[in-house]
């Protein structure tokens, strides 16, 4: 049976304080508070990029149990902003800096708020097609890599961060 067993994630301490905006967007607090609902999003430094993200997250998943990596038959990345240009996918990337075995087979979904939803059942279903037994699901999506931070529409909302399921 494939089920999921543990959920870990990695939020950049790095802070983009929405409070420190207000006048540039010639809005109040009363507004970031009942309309956006965020004082400050979190942002990646400069020097780090998704697969950097999905480290960290697997990181924070070793902190809470005990990972064999060579008993990983999969590792998926779900991002919409993957590293560079997009090649090589942000999985085999991952795949490298994790030193994952061989025979573990790796692709990327590009989905951003439906992928972690789409990635469970499109894992869970390679996994089951192809007989795994362990498999490592990664959402990653730093939109501060692709937002204008002069839309106040996106750039007060949306902030870095992953997760590795």
């Amino acid at each position: 049976m494939i089920a999921i067993t543990d959920v870990a994630g990695c939020i950049p301490e790095g802070r983009l304080d929405s409070m420190a905006r207000l006048d540039e967007f010639s809005i109040t607090p009363e507004f970031l508070d009942t309309k956006i609902g965020v004082r400050a999003v979190a942002r990646m430094s400069i020097d780090e990029d998704t697969s950097d993200l999905c480290v960290r997250a697997f990181e924070a998943l070793c902190r809470k149990r005990d990972i064999d990596l060579s008993t990983i038959d999969c590792a998926v990345v779900c991002t919409q902003n993957p590293d560079g240009g997009g090649i090589p996918h942000v999985s085999a990337i991952v795949h490298g800096k994790l030193g994952l075995p061989s025979t573990c087979a790796g692709f990327d979904i590009s989905l951003g708020c439906s992928g972690y939803v789409y990635g469970l059942s499109v894992v869970s279903a390679f996994m089951a097609a192809n007989g795994l037994r362990n498999g490592l699901l990664f959402t990653a999506d730093p939109y501060s890599k692709i937002l204008d931070p002069a839309d106040k529409n996106t750039t007060l909302l949306f902030g870095d961060g992953a997760s590795v399921t």
